[in-house]
């Protein structure tokens, strides 16, 4: 236990000798006054309140002279009142050290602010004149600087070199109770080496990986004669941190979670050296050296003459295998014995070797395991205290809240000592669940998942007091005490300090988490236990973000390890990923999710966040066997969700041919099977013009189809016979649905190229996409070219063949020129934040996505605060994903509202001239009072035959404003909040279609597009087996067969485990039997269950079912 055994830091005595060591125990509390006399300077009267301080007369960087001081037991010093730096200056005025006028002092820049080493803020203004200049992140105290002037500080940049000011703890009154000893000698150096090779495949696996090596750090006590260090290797090796360099656990977590993949071959023998040069240097003084190696891979160099010399050194070797690369000859030649090899056949089953590979390190380096006993020695217990007031701005934000609140539960373990409890709160103050309630987390999952907000004003005063009357009431018998405040809002009551101080002198500390843009940041500082217990999130999509930051607090301030973010294979069916944010995602963009869990083993909760409306029979549940029973209910969801039974999609190639200005070779006369321009089961188009790849690539789906994917050699002598006959001047290359994915050529079909009709030479390597072309070299015809994506060229569009289309009612704008639809969108100071301008750039989206771009309607975009700005013009987009990207784009830019500067801006750039028969229509959102003149500006554009409708939101716009802009009174709206834009989105889009003279897709849907959809299917180890999986492909065939493919209809299919798949795309088949056979093709893809990945690769809009199964472990 003693920091120097060999120096006197021993001593035994029997109790009544006691006194008798009360000199020597003295001695050594001065020992910083001596130590300061070692180093040059005058020891004098050097202790002051509970420290004693040591003046060097010389130094190294900054970084250098803290760790000489931590060496000796303390750290720079920390000036926190102004009696200390008082004394501190009396000090240095009596030095008398040649060439030593500055030192180095703890005091260092920690984002914008200047923090003392102690962790406390600065708090007395000592600076020199003009300073900090900001050229330094780190601070000196000068003896006189600027003449005339003591004490006073400087900053300077780290690597400057200063003799610098140690502060050491004093040793006060010590109670020697019974024989002291040192326990394991002379202390103990453990090393931790981390593969970071290729053969870790992945950053998930690689952070399972972290994460167990800070479980491993965090089982031992850093200090107390313990020392850490750390390598990584891959095809090199890298001493992360040293024995000398950490004396504190956060440092190394920080270390730890800094650490990346590198990739390249597994080299052991060469970490083994560096381990033997760099960290296991020279005699080990009696301290037993410890090395726990991570391998993944097999050794691509020699590892036995390096571990004989580590051998040699006395250093232990524990050797863990991970997955299932590694060579167990080479583990048995590295590690001490065969005793000390462990592996875990998967990354997620290292948890389960825990407890194994900390107890050889107790045996091989003599040290006790301090985490092995939590519950015994007292445990902990964690409560979320949530903002459920009218701050949290609507349901979804609050869904996203506490899917986060779960997520974290979940990073700990329930039981073993922790124990967990939830309060809300508004204007009342709920507790949902004390911490003896529920053991299971199961019961906790349904609890979180049941509670509502509460509106009303933000309470948390008196939410406070309530965590402290019920959950942390009474003495708490040796247990850690966790709160989490999440704020959304500022509290309306005075009392915050009050009560959280009663709640801190009860031993809990409070981490305070503001969540959106509404809180107030003084109310987190008060409520911490620090301000380093202070974090915040913009948004509540944000959250996510800090899961970490937040694990390690709650490690810190609780005892309690993390189980990592991504969890250890569990046996309640969990997604090894996170699922909430790309499925809010999806939902944000339209996507209706149905979530299906199959067998016994899935996440009931899981489910509830991926549904769109988990109380609306948008969830199942259902045995393997029982599958077909629940085929009638989702029919009828699928039918309510998107309101409609019968749809019709509407093309032809040819006519579109003709509007992209060719005629040559294309029968004009036909709208199915347009001349020799069909092939199969497609038509193709030949333009005679383009832009990028990607534009023409969206180009093509707007017409219902993507860039001709030639798949076999008879398709491309078909494309190749066409071109040959084409004669479009300047028409001599075409882009084609070809390109470089990773190091491979793709269709963008998702086929691989399989035809090699490359020219000669190429692939150059120059461009990602390809370019067909009709002649090069000559004599060569149909070949292909690699091109950069931003050449422009002509292209060829491959679009399915339609058997029978079925025209209902007009697809162009009533009026026949079609209709301009602009928006005008606040984004002043008005809208008061991040979050809300969020809601309303969601809502304009929504706005776009009612209505049909193309087909005579065209849209523009106005941004406007001081002055206005067009976004984009009438003529810029013909794809609505180019229309998501630029709102999604959008920025708040503050400043006031000048809305009358926006009107003039829409009628000198958007509605110029004539407007040639086609309607114009004007959408504005208004958030505040237009601070210049409005009526003029709206005059001239109703001259101009602009109908504006006006949409006011919050409380500040001035509704007289609105209805003089307004083309009528019955075209002014408004959303008392930013939440409730969504409850007038009907209203919006009548009144856009009454203006316009155009149909709101969504309330025509057999008219208007269609449906997409998909099913995304768990094809990972947790389907328990070939038998289950094809049970589960038969029902998602028979959910397929419960509607009609084609008339609008499209279906799409992913699988997931490990990796994921898309089976086919929307555009693929329009054949029920080409749908069948690619199904029943399938292949189970075992791994884990990562759910959260396959959302990102379904396409925006599209209709999604959910299964998720059992799983495996």
């Amino acid at each position: 236990m003693a920091s120097y055994p060999k120096e006197d830091h021993v001593f035994t005595v029997d109790f009544s000798q006691m006194s008798n060591i009360v000199m020597a125990i003295h001695e050594k509390s001065c020992k910083a006054a001596v130590t300061a006399i070692a180093e040059g300077t005058r020891a004098g009267n050097n202790c002051f309140a509970d420290s004693c301080y040591m003046f060097t007369k010389s130094g190294k960087t900054w970084t250098d002279n803290q760790n000489s001081c931590r060496d000796k037991g303390g750290d720079l010093v920390s000036m926190e009142t102004e009696e200390e730096w008082k004394f501190i200056n009396s000090q240095i005025q009596t030095l008398t050290l040649a060439g030593s006028n500055e030192w180095h002092i703890g005091l260092k820049k920690v984002g914008q602010h200047w923090m003392w080493v102690s962790g406390k803020p600065l708090t007395i203004a000592k600076w020199q004149k003009l300073q900090p200049s900001g050229d330094g992140n780190v601070v000196v105290m000068s003896k006189e600087k600027p003449p005339g002037y003591q004490g006073l500080f400087d900053d300077v940049p780290n690597e400057h070199q200063r003799a610098y000011i140690c502060e050491i703890p004093k040793v006060g009154a010590v109670s020697v109770i019974g024989s002291i000893t040192a326990a394991g000698g002379a202390g103990c150096d453990l090393a931790i080496m981390v593969d970071t090779s290729s053969s870790i495949n992945g950053k998930d696996n690689f952070q399972l990986v972290t994460n167990f090596v800070t479980s491993v750090f965090h089982s031992f006590t850093l200090g107390k004669g313990v020392r850490y260090g750390l390598v990584v290797f891959g095809t090199s090796a890298k001493v992360v941190f040293g024995f000398n360099q950490y004396t504190s656990i956060y440092d190394v977590d920080a270390e730890v979670s800094s650490l990346t993949l590198t990739g390249g071959s597994c080299n052991v023998g060469a970490a083994l050296l560096e381990c033997k040069t760099s960290l296991f240097v020279g005699d080990a003084g009696g301290r037993t050296r410890v090395l726990l190696i991570f391998v993944a891979g097999k050794s691509t160099d020699d590892v036995y003459n390096a571990v004989g010399s580590l051998a040699t050194a006395g250093v232990k070797i524990v050797v863990v295998g991970m997955g299932a690369l590694y060579d167990s000859s080479q583990l048995s030649a590295i590690a001490v014995s065969s005793s000390y090899v462990l592996n875990a056949a998967s990354f997620s089953g290292l948890a389960g070797i825990h407890g194994s590979v900390t107890s050889l390190i107790s045996q091989a380096g003599g040290i006790t395991v301090s985490g092995s006993a939590l519950a015994k020695a007292g445990g902990c217990d964690l409560a979320f205290m949530v903002d459920a007031s009218s701050s949290i701005m609507g349901e979804a934000n609050f869904r996203l809240v506490m899917n986060f609140v779960t997520r974290v539960y979940h990073l700990f373990t329930l039981g073993n000592g922790v124990r967990y409890g939830l309060v809300v709160f508004g204007d009342s103050v709920k507790v949902v669940f004390g911490f003896s309630q529920y053991t299971s987390m199961s019961d906790i999952d349904s609890a979180v998942s049941n509670v509502q907000p509460m509106d009303g004003s933000c309470n948390a005063g008196e939410a406070l007091y309530e965590c402290g009357s019920t959950l942390f009431a009474g003495d708490a018998a040796g247990r850690k005490r966790v709160l989490i405040v999440l704020m959304a809002g500022k509290s309306q009551e005075k009392d915050i300090a009050n009560a959280a101080g009663s709640l801190k002198t009860a031993g809990v500390k409070i981490i305070a988490i503001g969540m959106g843009g509404s809180f107030d940041q003084s109310q987190l500082s008060v409520m911490a236990f620090s301000s380093s217990y202070v974090l915040t999130a913009a948004s509540f999509n944000g959250l996510a973000g800090i899961s970490g930051s937040l694990s390690t607090l709650v490690t810190q301030a609780g005892g309690i390890s993390s189980s990592g973010i991504i969890p250890a294979a569990r046996g309640d069916g969990w997604s090894s990923d996170d699922v909430a944010k790309p499925s809010e995602e999806l939902k944000m963009s339209g996507v209706i999710i149905l979530s299906v869990g199959l067998g016994t083993h899935y996440n009931k909760a899981q489910l509830n966040v991926m549904a769109s409306y988990p109380k609306e029979d948008h969830v199942f549940t259902v045995d393997f066997s029982q599958m077909s029973n629940v085929v009638m209910a989702i029919q009828e969801n699928l039918a309510k969700s998107l309101e409609c039974t019968s749809f019709i999609f509407l093309f032809t190639a040819a006519v579109t041919a003709i509007a992209e200005g060719t005629t040559e070779g294309v029968d004009v006369s036909g709208t199915v099977g347009a001349g020799n321009n069909c092939f199969a089961d497609s038509c193709y188009m030949f333009t005679k013009s383009g832009k990028t790849w990607t534009d023409n690539q969206n180009s093509c789906r707007d017409k219902g189809g993507d860039l001709v994917s030639m798949e076999t050699e008879e398709e491309w002598k078909f494309i190749n016979s066409q071109i040959q006959t084409l004669t479009l001047a300047g028409s001599n290359e075409w882009h084609i649905g070809l390109k470089k994915v990773g190091q491979h050529w793709m269709w963008v079909s998702g086929k691989p190229l399989t035809i090699a009709k490359w020219q000669k030479l190429q692939p150059s390597g120059d461009g990602n996409v390809a370019v067909m072309s009709k002649e090069k070299p000559l004599g060569s015809q149909g070949l292909f070219d690699d091109v950069p994506n931003e050449h422009q060229r002509a292209y060829i569009c491959e679009i399915p063949k339609v058997g029978a289309v079925s025209v209902i009612g007009s697809i162009t704008a009533a009026g026949g020129a079609g209709c301009d639809l602009a928006i005008m969108v606040d984004t002043s100071s008005s809208i008061n934040g991040k979050d809300n301008f969020q809601l309303v750039t969601n809502f304009v989206t929504s706005v776009f996505h009612s209505f049909t771009l193309g087909r005579g309607v065209r849209y523009g975009l106005v941004v406007f605060g001081t002055s206005a700005k067009v976004v984009f013009g009438f003529n810029q987009y013909t794809s609505i994903y180019d229309v998501d990207a630029e709102v999604s784009s959008l920025t708040l830019t503050g400043g006031s509202c000048n809305v009358g500067a926006a009107l003039l801006e829409c009628k000198t750039s958007l509605f110029v001239g004539d407007a040639g028969g086609r309607t114009r229509v004007l959408l504005i959102f208004v958030a505040g009072k237009s601070t210049d003149e409005v009526y003029n500006a709206a005059g001239s554009l109703a001259t101009a035959g602009v109908k504006i409708i006006v949409v006011g939101m919050g409380a500040l716009y001035d509704s007289s404003q609105l209805s003089a802009i307004a083309v009528s009174s019955s075209y002014v709206l408004n959303a008392a909040s930013f939440s409730g834009l969504a409850g007038i989105h009907g209203s919006v889009t009548s009144l856009i279609s009454q203006a316009g003279g155009i149909s709101v897709i969504g309330s025509t849907p057999a008219i208007a597009g269609g449906c997409d959809l998909a099913f995304m299917v768990d094809a990972s180890s947790s389907i328990m087996g070939e038998a289950n999986f094809r049970l589960a492909m038969n029902f998602v065939t028979n959910v397929f067969h419960s509607f009609t493919l084609g008339k609008g209809v499209r279906y799409g299919l992913v699988v997931f485990g490990d990796g994921v798949k898309v089976v086919f795309g929307f555009s693929q088949y329009t054949s029920m039997s080409d749908i069948d056979s690619a199904v029943g093709n399938v292949e189970l893809m075992d791994g884990s269950c990562n759910a959260g990945r396959p959302f990102t690769s379904v396409a925006p809009r599209s209709f999604l079912v959910t299964l998720q199964g059992e799983n495996a472990s």
